[in-house]
């Protein structure tokens, strides 16, 4: 059943820092500096590692001509090809408990939340979270995280060994300075961990159920946290059901679903090829700078900064540099990199939030 749909009122946006920013009380409150945050640690890094490559004409190259243009309309239809396919990802795995618009809210939460926290956390896990305010039960909604990470893991682990072959096979990643040093070593040890993760994603969800809502229904034993064992009983309940019921769909339905997950991490990944495209002075190969993409956001897994900073500029001038005039606009053309991929959803998470906050709560159905 679909909710219905307002329109976020004028007064929403002005009390918007009296009303997300506020911590206390709030089931999803943040802190203006964690937004803050990973645009300092991005500037920062690009102050640092601009101080070694500028020079008098290091910005001559930067200019919007109609390619460039061309580079960076094409970068952000990339960007909402990348959260339309991932929205209709958690419509589908939701419906008929949540809303189209819904699903895009929880989208651009989900990477909101992504931004601000380490890469290892994502924002993935705490998805159940954002759709609870759609009304979709907790269980329900805790099965449909589960699935969404799961998918996500399994394409990963098939770039982890894609990636391990091209790296033996040749095309320019070996040739990174930043990813010459131990980088088998590490493909291997990622991909081998987010296998074992998927694995226990898929035995969670299709055979074991029972064992996530056992773990909350143990840790709702504690004295302290006791008050809140009847919710974990119901969120047993209602995961034992979500997953009886994704467990009776056809292949056909999970094929659709990974080809979502595909059709939006791929967006994702071309949007640093286009910009790069855009700005570049040569040919350049775009299979290679499309693999040194995926391996950035691979890497960018074991970084402990939010949403990767600075780690994710520094990679991309040394994966792209060899296509740009100069480390100068190579830098530049990441702050833009950057701002699309993630600083976006630092000014877009804030204004969705605060409108799940203040609208009413739809009905949540079993």
């Amino acid at each position: 059943m679909k909710q219905s749909e307002t329109s976020v009122r004028p007064s929403t946006i002005r009390n918007l820092k009296t009303d997300a920013f506020k911590t206390k009380n709030r089931k999803f409150g943040f802190s203006l500096w964690q937004i803050l945050l990973p645009v300092g640690i991005s500037l920062l890094v690009v102050a640092l590692l601009m101080r070694e490559n500028i020079t008098a004409d290091s910005f001559e190259g930067f200019v919007l001509t109609r390619r460039s243009m061309t580079g960076i309309g094409l970068a952000i239809i990339a960007w909402g090809v990348q959260n339309l396919a991932m929205g209709h990802r958690y419509y589908t795995l939701a419906y008929p408990y949540m809303s189209k618009r819904g699903a895009l809210r929880v989208t651009f939460l989900v990477d909101f939340a992504s931004a601000v926290t380490p890469s290892a956390v994502g924002g993935s896990s705490v998805a159940f979270l954002f759709m609870g305010r759609e009304g979709v039960t907790v269980g329900r909604a805790t099965a449909i995280t589960i699935s969404g990470l799961f998918l996500d893991e399994l394409l990963m682990s098939f770039i982890g060994v894609f990636l391990l072959f091209f790296v033996h096979k040749g095309l320019g990643i070996e040739d990174i300075p930043a990813l010459s040093v131990g980088i088998h070593i590490t493909l291997v040890m990622l991909t081998v961990v987010l296998s074992l993760w998927t694995l226990a994603l898929y035995i969670s969800l299709f055979h074991k159920p029972a064992w996530v809502g056992n773990f909350f229904l143990w840790v709702t034993s504690w004295k302290p946290l006791r008050r809140w064992r009847g919710g974990a009983e119901k969120l047993k309940s209602d995961l034992l059901m979500a997953s009886q019921e994704m467990r009776n769909m056809d292949g056909w339905y999970w094929v659709k679903l990974f080809g979502a997950t595909i059709i939006s991490w791929g967006a994702r990944f071309t949007i640093a090829c286009l910009l790069v495209y855009g700005f570049s002075t040569m040919d350049m190969d775009w299979m290679v700078a499309y693999i040194r993409q995926m391996a950035i956001w691979l890497l960018a897994i074991i970084i402990p900064t939010p949403g990767g900073s600075g780690f994710s500029e520094y990679m991309f001038k040394v994966a792209y540099v060899d296509y740009l005039p100069n480390p100068a606009i190579a830098l530049m053309v990441a702050l833009v990199w950057r701002a699309i991929t993630s600083f976006s959803y630092l000014i877009i998470g804030p204004i969705v939030l605060t409108y799940q906050l203040r609208r009413k709560k739809p009905v949540s159905h079993s």
